[in-house]
């Protein structure tokens, strides 16, 4: 079995290093890895050139890692579409984007490469914030294996801090108000139990892994959100394949890492606020039309909450977002465009 890795990144130069080390020290899997970057303006794209050329390495304290690293020399890096479709085992790919093509766009990059990939079976997206544990790849090829058939399997997502504490285990959707829970959310991992799978409507996007049949019949990732909401429209359309869950195969995240998503401690960025918000009532387009109205209402409300907290850009751009507003310049300049696709 084969599994092909996609990571997105965008200004994650201080973070992917990690990403991939962790993948390099999977046991008992043959991962091809490929590096998406949709035009950092940081140095993530040197970084990764330079880790591979055997040039730059970990830093950091070793304890706060999740996974054992395994020594190595310079690492093969295979650069472009065409050669990411034909990934030799212990090789990594790079494909850059060009343009920042949102959070979507740059996974169907990934996507289109390795589908091509003969001997690739299912594809792991995963966040480039994230670390994932030794076992984690060869559990979820055993529960492919084990299900035959299925769709998406998603795995835990743990903060990095405080360490033990679950980010989610998957989650449900609220058809009314468009509001995404993760189940187990800050809980602690010894204190909960995993989800159903029949409770699943969604897995979330920093840790998923896709069967050929679901991309087969459900096709890429919906890239008209840009940033959030992505994966849940991804999971409803492909729902009836299978949702699957698996606790051990578990990745810790650093949360919010490039778009300044809210964690456990700080609330969300004016970026992650304006997207979370749009994409929200898009997806309630799609999938509620009816239930618009009480959507909007809802996350106004909150919105409005955020204003008298003394949230002031966040609550803002929150109310830009749901009411169809443009970003701003602000927004355009964090995510390096001009106008948004």
């Amino acid at each position: 079995m084969t599994t092909g890795v996609i990571l997105v990144t965008y200004c994650a130069e201080d973070v992917i290093v990690d990403c991939l080390e962790s993948l390099l020290a999977s046991q008992g899997v043959d991962l091809r890895i490929v590096v998406v970057d949709n035009a950092s303006p940081d140095q993530t794209v040197r970084t990764v050139t330079e880790w591979a050329a055997g040039r730059i390495g970990l830093q950091g304290v070793p304890w706060q890692r999740p996974y054992s690293p395994l020594p190595h020399g310079p690492v093969s890096l295979a650069e472009g579409e065409t050669a990411c479709s034909s990934l030799r085992r212990g090789e990594v790919g790079l494909i850059q984007a060009g343009t920042n093509l949102g959070f979507a766009g740059g996974v169907n990059l990934g996507l289109k490469a390795l589908r091509a990939h003969p001997e690739v079976d299912h594809f792991w997206i995963l966040n480039p914030d994230c670390m994932a544990e030794s076992t984690t790849a060869m559990r979820l090829e055993q529960r492919a294996a084990q299900a035959g058939d299925f769709g998406v399997i998603g795995g835990r997502v743990y903060y990095t801090v405080p360490q033990g504490t679950i980010q989610s285990d998957g989650g449900r959707i609220n058809f009314w108000t468009g509001i995404c829970t993760p189940f187990n959310m800050t809980c602690r991992a010894e204190a909960c139990t995993p989800p159903k799978e029949v409770d699943l409507d969604y897995i979330s996007g920093a840790h998923m892994f896709v069967s050929r049949r679901f991309l087969d019949q459900v096709g890429l990732m919906p890239e008209d959100y840009f940033l959030y909401y992505e994966e849940m429209d991804w999971c409803c359309r492909g729902k009836d394949l299978g949702l699957l869950f698996e606790p051990e195969a578990a990745v810790h995240h650093h949360g919010g890492h490039s778009i300044g998503s809210a964690t456990m401690t700080k609330g969300p960025s004016p970026l992650a606020a304006y997207f979370l918000n749009r994409s929200r009532i898009r997806f309630m387009v799609r999938f509620r039309p009816v239930a618009i109205p009480l959507a909007l209402a809802y996350s106004t409300a909150r919105a409005l909450r955020q204003l008298l907290r003394g949230q002031v850009r966040a609550g803002t751009y929150a109310l830009r977002g749901l009411w169809g507003f443009p970003p701003g310049q602000e927004i355009l300049a964090r995510i390096g465009r001009d106008r948004l696709p």
